[in-house]
Formats: C-alpha cells, sequence, structure tokens
C-alpha cells in the first residue's frame, strides 16, 4: 500500500505536469512541496474557462497558493471563494491584466502578498483574519480607504508605488496594526488630519518611511502615537526638521542619509524614551542645539557629516551616552575640560577627519576607547 508521504510526493509530481494549453502562455498548475508543506503556483488562470475544478487537487498540507500572470482585470469574489480553508497565504505577481482587487469577507486568509504594477485600487471588505499585507508593487497614489475593514491587520508593508501623501490618522481604527512599511514610495506628505475622531491614537510601534521624497518633517504628526517605538526617515530629501516632538515612548530615531544642514531640539520636550538617534550622512556643520532634551540616550550617530569641531563636553548632560560616532566629517579640533565627560561613554570614533589640535587625554582613561 502506497505511503501517506510517498501519495503526496507521486501527485506533487503529477499536479507539477498539469499542462491544459499548448505554449507558453498556457494555463498550468504546480505543487512543490517547501519543507512540511505545499506551495502551489496557478499560471495563466482564469476563472471564467478554467472553473474551480484544478482547486480539488491542492494537498492538505498546501499553506499557500501563487497566483502568476492571472488573466482577469477585476479579483473579488473569484477566485478568492475556491480558495481550500487549510490554505492561509495567497500571492499575485506578473499579472498585468488586473487593474482592481476587492479582498470579500467570507475567506480565512491571513497573509497576502500582491506585485502588480498595475493594480491601481484594492478594496476590501469586513474581514477578521487578514494579518499580513504586502503590496510590493502597485500603481496606488493613495492608503486604500478600506483598511480599517482589517480588523487583525498586524503588519502592512506598501512600496514601490506612487503613493505621494500618507494621513497617519488612517490607521487609527486598527486595534493591531503594529508595524507600518512605507518604504521606496514617492511621500513627500506626512499629515495626522483625523476631524472625524480627535481621540484617536494609532498602535504602531514601528513606522518605516525610508526611500521617499520627504523633504520637510513636522514631529508634532507623531503627538498621539503613543506606542510608537521607531520612526525611520533613510534616505529622504529632508532638509528640515520642525514642530514640537513631545511623544515621550519614541525609543529610535533614524534621519540618516538626507539633506540636512542644522536641526534644533530646543522646541522638543524632553525626550526620556529616545535611545538612538542617528544623523548619519547628512550635512551638519555642527551638532544639534539642546541635545539635552534627550536624558536616556545610549547611541548617536554624526557619521559622513561637515562637523568641523567638537567639545565634548557638549554632551556632559547625556548622563547614559555610550556611543558617540563622528568618522568621516571635517573634524580638525577635538577639546575637552576632562570634568564633564558623558559618565558612561565608552567609545568614541573620529576615524577618517582631518584631526590637527586635539587635546583627548582625559577620554583615554579608564575604559573610556577613542578611535581616531
Amino acid at each position: 500500500m502506497m505511503s501517506s508521504l510517498s501519495f503526496y510526493l507521486w501527485r506533487s509530481l503529477f499536479l507539477a505536469s498539469i499542462v491544459t494549453l499548448e505554449g507558453s502562455g498556457a494555463f498550468q498548475f504546480r505543487c512543490e512541496l517547501i519543507r512540511k508543506n505545499y506551495t502551489c503556483t496557478i499560471a495563466n488562470y482564469n476563472p471564467v474557462t478554467e472553473g474551480s475544478f484544478l482547486f480539488n487537487h491542492v494537498p492538505n498540507r498546501t499553506d499557500k497558493i501563487v497566483f502568476k500572470n492571472l488573466l482577469l482585470p477585476i479579483v473579488r469574489s473569484t477566485p478568492f471563494s475556491y480558495i481550500p480553508p487549510h490554505v492561509g497565504m495567497l500571492s499575485f505577481s506578473e499579472s498585468s491584466q488586473v487593474r482592481v482587487m476587492i479582498v470579500p469577507s467570507n475567506i480565512s486568509i491571513t497573509q497576502i502578498t500582491v506585485t502588480l504594477p498595475s493594480m491601481n485600487r484594492i478594496r476590501f471588505e469586513r474581514n477578521c483574519t487578514l494579518a499580513q499585507l504586502l503590496i510590493m508593487q502597485s500603481n496606488l497614489v493613495t492608503l486604500p480607504p478600506s483598511l480599517p475593514n482589517l480588523q487583525a491587520l498586524s503588519f502592512l508593508k506598501l512600496s514601490q508605488s506612487p503613493l505621494e501623501a500618507v494621513n497617519l490618522a488612517s490607521f487609527c481604527n486598527i486595534s493591531q496594526l503594529a508595524t507600518v512599511n512605507l518604504r521606496n514610495n514617492l511621500i513627500a506628505s506626512l499629515t495626522f488630519q483625523a476631524a472625524p475622531n480627535p481621540g484617536c491614537s494609532p498602535a504602531l510601534t514601528k513606522l518605516a518611511l525610508s526611500g521617499n521624497r520627504l523633504r520637510v518633517v513636522n514631529m508634532t504628526v507623531f503627538a498621539s502615537m503613543r506606542a510608537l517605538r521607531t520612526i525611520d526617515f533613510e534616505n529622504n530629501w529632508i532638509e528640515t526638521v520642525e514642530g514640537q516632538f513631545n511623544n515621550t515612548n519614541v525609543r529610535t530615531v533614524i534621519l540618516t542619509n538626507n539633506n540636512l544642514l542644522t536641526i534644533d531640539l530646543c522646541r522638543w520636550s524632553t525626550m526620556p524614551g529616545v535611545v538612538s538617534f542617528t544623523f548619519a550622512k547628512n550635512s551638519l556643520q555642527q551638532t544639534p542645539k539642546c541635545l539635552g532634551r534627550l536624558p536616556r540616550v545610549k547611541f548617536l550617530n554624526f557619521n559622513h557629516n561637515k562637523l568641523t569641531r567638537i567639545a565634548i563636553e557638549a554632551f556632559a548632560m547625556l548622563k547614559e551616552l555610550e556611543f558617540l560616532y563622528f568618522t568621516s566629517n571635517a573634524i580638525r579640533t577635538v577639546t575637552t575640560n576632562g570634568r564633564q565627560v558623558p559618565p558612561r561613554l565608552r567609545e568614541v570614533y573620529f576615524d577618517h577627519n582631518p584631526l590637527q589640535f586635539v587635546n583627548l587625554t582625559s577620554l583615554s582613561l579608564g575604559s573610556l576607547r577613542v578611535h581616531t
């Protein structure tokens, strides 16, 4: 008698050979065993002509179905209604005909991945199972207004799309949403406009906005996002950081690779949660004023700026500072009076600077390491 595993392997090989039409555009259905579960790929599929018969042959241990070159302009109840209940992940890619996707409510999918440069609209009916939504590429110009219908959503990625503006209040009513990744779009405007619901507070803990076109960032927009821990602005065009930053729970701010000439922290509230702040790869000519607003910061990175002079005593109020980075600047002068040094400072980096006048004798004592 054929064992269960042998049967599944036999059926996998059988399904991998199913081609109902000839030529490169033939309908194809292939299932492969990956670790303990199957991933089935359905290519060149049109539900109108092919129907649902093929889904009767999806192995029981299938956890993912991949649709390639789906031959539909609008994806709605079909093929979603054909998906076996044990399948948790769907992927759509290489489908140039698809313009619109409507995700119905009567499905049990937990993850959907979309890579559809032609898709200009996606709508979600109320759903309590979808936890991860990854739109890797699309033609979306706005965040989908129906996102709040995804009450179980915890992770959202929307990238490589012509998205130009984001209203952070769009995430107010998604209570499980912890991570939003909006990297590599065309975002030039970031706002928080919650007029219909002024008391809303998004549950986000991490917001990634790297690789966009932000020039001005008003930190006031994060005021009501009390769960927020990490903000990533890397690889934008930021020239100005303005407004009052009073979100005391934020722990990490990343401003790497922007166009900052200066930044003034004096309008900020004291930020006891911040432990890491990265200013690397900007054009700063002096260290920020009012660094004392970050009393518990442990890590400050000023690598690859245009700093020319550093006075270590300017950081003396940072009682928990451990690492200080100044690699690849234009620093010629470094001074310290020996009495005003952050007490927990462990390492300072001055590599690749044209140092001429350096008075670091007192810094070299104890466990502190100075790299030049």
